[in-house]
């Protein structure tokens, strides 16, 4: 869901959306995780290099003036972008963020949470608020971008 909205506020701030465009970029956003299903290795497709290589297509298509397909790949970007914070924040054992450099799992730590003095169990800022609050961050930054 977090990467739904992410990919209909860009979509919708450079005028480019589309519901059947941001339904299927939503859809092909989650098949990094084909890798539960099929055996293939996390450190693969759960890394920044897919990032890099989504944004570097951006560039190109950016150059190209070709702004309706630039706008859906940095859509997709940012969707995919969403996909590994949040893997990074919920999943049992992180992502390998720097693969092919590195094969070491990154999570957000549980000590990032803050709670109260006087409760431990409440929490004032949690690490998946952080996580969100860099994710919208960086969309709303992104979607000023012409």
């Amino acid at each position: 869901m977090i990467s739904l909205t992410g990919g209909y506020i860009i979509l919708k701030n450079l005028n480019q959306y589309n519901t059947r465009a941001l339904l299927i970029l939503s859809l092909t956003s989650l098949l990094i995780d084909v890798d539960h299903f099929t055996g293939l290795s996390t450190l693969v497709i759960h890394n920044i290099t897919v990032l890099a290589l989504t944004t570097v297509a951006y560039i190109y298509l950016k150059t190209k003036k070709q702004e309706k397909y630039a706008a859906y790949t940095l859509a997709f970007t940012v969707m995919l972008g969403g996909h590994l914070l949040m893997d990074m924040t919920q999943g049992m054992y992180g992502i390998p963020l720097l693969y092919p450099l590195s094969s070491e799992l990154y999570m957000m730590p549980a000590r990032c949470d803050i709670t109260l003095p006087w409760d431990y169990t409440s929490n004032v800022i949690s690490r998946h608020g952080i996580a969100l609050l860099l994710y919208y961050g960086a969309v709303f930054l992104l979607s000023r971008s012409r």
